[in-house]
Order: C-alpha cells, then sequence, then structure tokens
C-alpha cells in the first residue's frame, strides 16, 4: 500500500474503534439500568402509585431529598412551568420512603429526582437519574399508559434521546451529548 492509503486506513480503523467503544460504552450503561429496573421494579411501582394518588389536576408533583444533615424525602407541587412552588411535605408512609432510599442507592448515579405530570390530560411519571452529569450516567425511567403520548411528550425537550420499552408502561429514556 501507498503511504496515503496507509493513513486512511489507519485513520479509519481508528475511527472505528472509537465508535465501537463509545457503542458498547452507552449500551452497557443503558444495559445496566436496565438490570437495576428489573431489581428494583417493586420500589418503582411503590413510588408511582404514591405519586399518582397524591397528584393535583394541572399541577407538577416533585419528589426530593432533604439534605440538610438528615435523609428525608418531602414532595411538593408547582405549576407546569415549575416556577411557582407550594410548600413542602414529608413523606411518611414507610414504604414510600424506603423505595425512594433503595433507588437512591443505585451504584454509579444518583437519584435525583421524581416527577408527576399531567400531559394532555394523561399522566407521565418521571424518575430522573444524574441531573448533573456528575457520574455520566444520563438517563431517566419514564411511566407513561401510552407509548405514543410519551414519545410526543418527549418531543418537546430539547436534547436527542434513545427510548427503550422496559416493562409494561415503563420505559428507559437515555439522553444524548
Amino acid at each position: 500500500m501507498k503511504k496515503p492509503t496507509k493513513i486512511i486506513f489507519v485513520t479509519l480503523i481508528f475511527l472505528l474503534t472509537i465508535i465501537t467503544a463509545y457503542t458498547i460504552w452507552n449500551n452497557s450503561k443503558q444495559g445496566e439500568a436496565q438490570k437495576e429496573f428489573k431489581q428494583k421494579f417493586e420500589s418503582y411501582a411503590v413510588i408511582k402509585d404514591f405519586i399518582i394518588q397524591q397528584m393535583q389536576e394541572n399541577e407538577q408533583l416533585n419528589i426530593v431529598m432533604a439534605v440538610n444533615g438528615n435523609r428525608k424525602w418531602y414532595y411538593y407541587f408547582s405549576d407546569p412551568d415549575s416556577s411557582i412552588f407550594s410548600q413542602s411535605y414529608d413523606i411518611s408512609d414507610k414504604d414510600v420512603a424506603e423505595s425512594l432510599d433503595l433507588l437512591s442507592e443505585i451504584e454509579n448515579t444518583s437519584l435525583d429526582l421524581c416527577r408527576g405530570r399531567l400531559f394532555e390530560g394523561y399522566e407521565i411519571i418521571d424518575f430522573v437519574y444524574d441531573w448533573e452529569h456528575a457520574f455520566c450516567r444520563d438517563y431517566n425511567i419514564y411511566w407513561c399508559k401510552d407509548y405514543n403520548l410519551l414519545k410526543s411528550y418527549l418531543q418537546n425537550i430539547d436534547k436527542e434521546y434513545n427510548l427503550k420499552k422496559l416493562k409494561d408502561n415503563w420505559y428507559y429514556v437515555g439522553w444524548k451529548e
């Protein structure tokens, strides 16, 4: 081979290696998230049921952890654009608090918040992981009764994503950088 051909060939091999490594790494993050979901499915379901039970019409429900020295979960309501907040409420239901604790202990990521909101009259529940990209595992777990409704909702978000069905009405959404 001539020298320019060798350089092109080596460059192509190098680029293919990088693309393959990135794809494998990205799929492993997705695989780990799916494995965690299967292992902790009951916790997701408990939290989803709590959110749906507590949700109020035309408001978004947000669950977060207080970090003022003691681990305590609370929730509050906000308007759909999250600009007006209500008072916060402690989560006193032991099963819900334990489920949140279990999900927050997933290795190499963080459960930053859970949200419930209405979209076109239907509930969408969102478990947000690695909000600040500290662990490079930027994904969300969604619950929605209708796949097409969830896709319509996600179109309003200004990010590229990878959407995979997990189980029944549960979905993995991995955000692309």
